[in-house]
């Protein structure tokens, strides 16, 4: 399961090399993934359950909605701030890579700075509770 943890990583690292030759939407598709399996693994971590539980669980739903939720549901009580931090900029860091990925339009250096900032702080305080 710690192989999310390098997943998110190299995720990270190849939005930072993409973000250096100007590829824009890719550098964010790869931001928000490299946070999005940094949740995964602190709900399955905190639930104690594997990864294939957590699609399970999933089943029949937004993957991505029902873990961001289950990632709030999993540490409001001893991390509220951090929960609600999380859940709030990770969320908007989905709709933001909806849009680097399907819209007919580019998204521009100074947003994906923006967003790839909000997702590496996103990610550190992950890290603060796993």
């Amino acid at each position: 399961m710690k192989n999310l943890e390098n997943k998110s990583d190299l995720n990270i690292c190849a939005a930072d090399l993409l973000f250096e030759n100007k590829m824009y939407n890719p550098s964010i598709h790869c931001a928000y993934y490299g946070a999005f399996q940094l949740t995964m693994l602190a709900v399955c971590l905190k639930n104690n359950f594997d990864l294939n539980t957590l699609k399970v669980k999933a089943e029949g739903k937004s993957s991505h909605n029902f873990t961001i939720s289950e990632f709030f549901k999993s540490y409001r009580e001893s991390n509220r701030l951090i929960a609600v931090d999380v859940k709030r900029n990770i969320t908007a860091a989905k709709q933001y890579r909806l849009k680097a990925d399907y819209d007919s339009e580019d998204v521009s250096k100074e947003d994906t700075i923006r967003h790839i900032i909000l997702i590496k702080d996103t990610i550190n305080q992950i890290k603060k509770v796993i």
